[in-house]
């Protein structure tokens, strides 16, 4: 990540309250090896000993930007909403939540993220994202407000089928085979319209 910030103090958040869970349940016990570096620089940081939530780093004078990276660990079993496992070796729900930090004293409502994904080859993926660019199996998606991210999962996989269920709805189904994808014609007749079903 590339995030705006100001030479002197600067605390990044990890998102605590997630849309449609209604608690502070943002799955912060799977993120590991933080680095903030700042022209080349790798920064130290402090975690706030209250907000677990919470990164303390100081920026070099002229810094305007700080690069993030971390690594999100998937849990393979356990967990509820968003902190539930969501990976096989067939297909991924990206929450985007678990992948991303923000700089403090700004509304997720304004702040504007540019994200971008790299799916493994000859998977496919469904999300409600607005795309901006396509390249081999590069996404780059349109700038969105954080919260819009957050609130804007995708699902991706190597057996993968989308169906149109009419203007502007679509079925996407994902499962860790291509069998699994298939289900009974009448269950469409039925009226049902989901973004996402994993079987």
């Amino acid at each position: 990540m590339t995030i705006p910030a100001k030479p002197g103090a600067n605390t990044l958040l990890y998102p605590k309250w997630i849309p449609g869970e209604h608690m502070p349940s943002g799955p912060i016990t799977n993120l590991v090896g933080l680095t903030v570096t700042a022209g080349g620089a790798t920064l130290p940081w402090t975690r706030d000993s209250e907000n677990m939530f919470a990164f303390h780093v100081t920026a070099p004078a002229g810094a305007s930007t700080l690069d993030v990276v971390f690594d999100y660990i998937a849990p393979a079993e356990g967990g509820a909403f968003s902190a539930a496992a969501s990976t096989t070796s067939a297909l991924a729900v990206i929450n985007w939540n678990q992948l991303i930090l923000y700089p403090e004293g700004t509304e997720q409502s304004k702040l504007k993220m540019e994200a971008s994904l790299k799916v493994p080859n000859g998977w496919r993926y469904g999300t409600a994202l607005p795309i901006k660019s396509e390249s081999g199996n590069e996404i780059q998606f349109q700038p969105v407000s954080t919260e819009t991210l957050v609130d804007s999962p995708i699902s991706v996989g190597a057996n993968y089928r989308t169906i149109e269920l009419g203007e502007k709805h679509y079925l996407h189904v994902a499962a860790d085979s291509m069998r699994a994808t298939e289900f009974p014609q009448d269950v469409l007749g039925r009226g049902i319209i989901s973004r996402t079903i994993f079987c």
